[in-house]
């Protein structure tokens, strides 16, 4: 008797917690929750009034300090800034208009609020945007370069956003953009363009009016790590890739470009470098990164380089074999040689060879980026191969303490790179293995990696130290799923010294052909948790409303991104991705 009102208990606990099961809410997503980084603050206000765009026109742009007409070059700066950033927006939604709407099933539980609702009332309209700036893109000469080094981090990427319906009689919804700098107008006009949505059986769509946002963002490095030295990326895909970053308000490309397997930069200063190649067609040409910093500014981004030295320095010696310690016994050891044994061959810190080459290849990269942070590395240096060499093992008999002197040796050689970098007022960045080294610049930036190693931010910051955390965002690891990247937190979130979070997409296994669907369908997660406030947690509409972010990126910044869940997604049909960006003149009225 006892053992069946034991199986009773039991049965009833299961139906309760049986009962107790979450149910999804699967209701169409509202306007507000199109917008993917979730804004700081948002209100909109439910309506049966739908109204359908014909027109966009920017019809006015006040900026502090320029009057009208003004030509001046601060002014004249600013205006073709936020016109470029207007005709994207208007590009984006023409290709959304393209295309039939963003479907789900059609099952009743999953239909559509608006669609099918007889009384809702469609009511055509103009869109006026005005736009107020307080401060105009003020740079110190003519050059390219001074107006690039405009962004940098601090910035002031916040904006409000106010969407108004029409007012009495008028047939015109009135957009106002607010913003301290052009980079929180670019961030405004991203957010409308989520907004607005395709509906097939009326067009651009706006509802829900009025709307309100006020938007910031939350740490001042968001970035995405992509490698483009175990494969080869063309120049074109990473712009798409940078256009994505930027719909999801992603301000850093942490660019490492170069590393064991290839050396794809072209260089004036050390000319044999591009040597190590995979082929002449896989390289990258110093126009191709001024186009492609360009590209990345007026969206509001910023490309840190890497050149990780002295370790991953393979291809280096492809060019200039003098500088560095081969070890082929310490590689062949490596059960998979090309993958990481080749790692493991790293620069020689004892040669004047070395320094002249890599001194004059960072004065060459310095020019050619004007962000204030340069990536050095500094990771995963391999003590057996450097003790291969005669001139090192002699040098560890002289002068290196017997347990340290891997450590005196690498701190030598980073010590003597951070300071040319800190004389070009570049700051450095290095991987937390340099936590173990000595004499590093006290503005030395941490960006932290090692997961099985406790605290290590912590300590980081304990000797002052900036820090950038990549715990949990490696997107080589399948494991790291979307929702595990979302609801992990940035540690020391709240300290001065926390700079922000990076993925990375070390591409030992991906290529040009898989690349964007492994950044995009998992990049989103992490936007989410570095723009917005740090109450934001993981419900049953993320999922949803990641879907429907990447099914945008493929209509309009055509990337190749696969969906997260049944979903269907018209893509316009173009045979190229358009490259050049189309300016929308003030006080016009521009056709959807």
């Amino acid at each position: 008797m006892a053992w069946c009102h034991g199986f009773l208990v039991v049965l009833a606990t299961l139906l309760l917690v049986i009962r107790a099961q979450k149910v999804y809410n699967n209701a169409e997503l509202n306007i507000v929750e199109g917008v993917l980084p979730q804004p700081s603050r948002a209100r909109s206000t439910p309506s049966k009034n739908v109204f359908v765009l014909e027109h966009v026109r920017v019809q006015t742009l006040s900026v502090n300090g320029c009057s009208e007409g003004d030509k001046s070059r601060k002014c004249n700066d600013t205006n073709q800034f936020v016109q470029r950033t207007a005709g994207r927006f208007l590009g984006a939604v023409q290709l959304l208009n393209a295309t039939s709407a963003y479907k789900r099933s059609r099952h009743p539980t999953l239909r559509p609020r608006r669609e099918h609702l007889d009384n809702v009332m469609h009511d055509n309209a103009v869109v006026n945007i005005d736009i107020t700036l307080g401060s105009a893109l003020d740079r110190s000469d003519n050059t390219e370069e001074s107006l690039l080094n405009l962004l940098q981090h601090g910035v002031d990427e916040s904006y409000s956003l106010k969407i108004f319906p029409p007012a009495g009689h008028s047939h015109s919804v009135d957009i106002s953009i607010e913003a301290s700098t052009v980079f929180g107008v670019n961030h405004a006009f991203i957010t409308l363009e989520q907004l607005v949505n395709k509906w097939d059986c009326a067009g651009i769509v706006l509802y829900d009016l009025p709307i309100e946002i006020e938007d910031k963002p939350r740490f001042v490095h968001r970035g995405l790590l992509l490698d483009t030295s175990r494969h080869f990326i063309p120049i074109t895909q990473l712009q798409r890739i940078i256009d994505g970053m930027s719909m999801l308000k992603l301000n850093i490309f942490h660019w490492h470009m170069i590393d064991a397997q290839s050396f794809p930069l072209h260089s004036k200063a050390a000319p044999k470098l591009v040597d190590g190649a995979y082929d002449a067609d896989a390289t990258y040409k110093l126009e191709d990164i001024r186009v492609l910093v360009r590209h990345a500014f007026d969206r509001g981004g910023q490309i840190i380089p890497e050149i990780d030295v002295p370790g991953h320095a393979a291809s280096w010696g492809i060019g200039y074999p003098n500088i560095t310690v081969d070890c082929p016994v310490r590689v062949s050891h490596d059960e998979r040689l090309v993958e990481h044994g080749l790692d493991k061959i790293a620069l020689n810190p004892l040669l004047d060879e070395t320094y002249d080459v890599v001194l004059s290849l960072l004065s060459e990269v310095f020019s050619l980026f004007p962000s204030q942070y340069i990536h050095l590395g500094g990771d995963e240096v391999d003590e057996d191969c450097w003790l291969s060499n005669d001139q090192i093992k002699a040098w560890k008999q002289v002068n290196g303490n017997q347990r340290q002197w891997k450590t005196q040796l690498h701190s030598l050689f980073m010590k003597r790179i951070s300071s040319h970098a800190k004389k070009h007022g570049k700051v450095p960045i290095l991987w937390d293995e340099a936590l173990d080294l000595n004499d590093l610049p006290s503005e030395t930036v941490i960006q932290v990696w090692r997961w099985w190693l406790p605290r290590g931010t912590r300590r980081a910051q304990h000797k002052n130290y900036k820090t950038i955390s990549s715990l949990g965002y490696y997107l080589d690891y399948a494991d790291n799923t979307w929702e595990k990247m979302y609801d992990r937190a940035i540690p020391m979130a709240e300290s001065t010294l926390t700079m922000g979070g990076e993925a990375c997409s070390w591409m030992e296994h991906a290529d040009e052909q898989s690349v964007e669907n492994r950044i995009f369908q998992r990049l989103p997660a992490l936007a989410e948790r570095l723009w917005s406030n740090a109450e934001v947690r993981r419900n049953d509409r993320t999922l949803p409303r990641i879907a429907h972010s990447l099914c945008r990126m493929k209509k309009t910044k055509f990337l190749s991104v696969s969906s997260l869940f049944p979903d269907f997604c018209s893509i316009p049909q173009y045979k190229n991705y358009p490259t050049t960006d189309y300016s929308v003149p003030f006080d016009q009225k521009e056709e959807l």
